[in-house]
């Protein structure tokens, strides 16, 4: 499966749950777009 996702702004722990809904898995593509660490705490 092929996932994006967008805008994460430093927040790990909503990131980790994320792919733990969808399942993601070795086989998987996830292309991530947008701002990655500009907030959050870390």
């Amino acid at each position: 499966m092929i996932y994006a996702v967008s805008d994460i702004h430093g927040c790990y722990e909503k990131y980790v749950q994320l792919l733990e809904i969808i399942r993601f898995s070795e086989e998987d593509t996830l292309y991530v777009l947008g701002d990655v660490v500009d907030r959050g705490s870390g």
